[in-house]
């Protein structure tokens, strides 16, 4: 049960904030006021030990002593500077370029998962050759609230009609899917179809099946 020091702080915010928060928010009605690890407190003094992960840092778990202590130099040395290069930027690269394989060797930078479909979804319009830029995806798939991220699902808001050069397929994961596929309840179906297409487009999948909020990345379908 929501305590009353969050009851309070979620009907004054109420009253200034725009909706559009994820679901798991809405209904879990927790005010957060510090993390230590995979430990959360609440306002009212409850703790929860967070199973999240996937959004951003969440798998880092909460004030890690040497996150923070990065994150302290680094906001006393240097902020912002948009896009120009930094000595630290390029370390990065140089250490990406170690670990991964040698013909991954050129790099993009991005905030959050919906940028990263952006950017994928101009490349491949970009490069693709005429008759081969379609776009697959998988039916109430998340990938973000940007114009482009919602097209790729054909998620439409209020009159607007702008479902992107995308075709949906099926998740295998029933709960998820939304298909009534025989005997779902004990054995889902193992992969995901996509509606007329013959396999040669990029797919756009969540990069987990859990709630709204997961990154998405992209890959070449078989």
């Amino acid at each position: 049960m929501t305590g009353p020091l969050q009851e309070e702080l979620l009907h004054r915010e109420a009253q200034r904030l725009a909706p559009g928060a994820s679901e798991e928010s809405a209904l879990g009605r927790r005010v957060f006021g510090e993390g230590r690890g995979a430990v959360l407190t609440d306002l009212d003094g409850n703790q929860y030990i967070d199973l999240a992960a996937g959004t951003l840092t969440q798998s880092l778990g909460h004030c890690h002593p040497e996150v923070v202590a990065a994150l302290t130099e680094q906001a006393a040395r240097l902020w912002n500077v948009h896009d120009f290069a930094t000595a630290d930027r390029a370390a990065l690269c140089d250490l990406l370029a170690e670990l991964l394989p040698e013909h991954l060797d050129t790099y993009g930078f991005f905030s959050t998962g919906a940028e990263v479909v952006e950017a994928a979804l101009r490349t491949v319009q970009a490069v693709a050759e005429p008759g081969r830029n379609r776009i697959g995806a998988l039916r109430y798939g998340f990938h973000g609230k940007t114009q482009g991220a919602r097209m790729l699902v054909h998620w439409d808001i209020g009159n607007q009609a702008f479902a992107g050069n995308s075709v949906l397929g099926y998740s295998p994961y029933c709960y998820r899917g939304h298909v009534p596929f025989p005997g779902c309840s004990q054995n889902p179906p193992t992969g995901a179809r996509l509606d007329g297409q013959d396999g040669s487009l990029p797919v756009f999948a969540p990069a987990s099946d859990g709630s709204r909020g997961s990154p998405a990345y992209s890959c070449p379908a078989a």
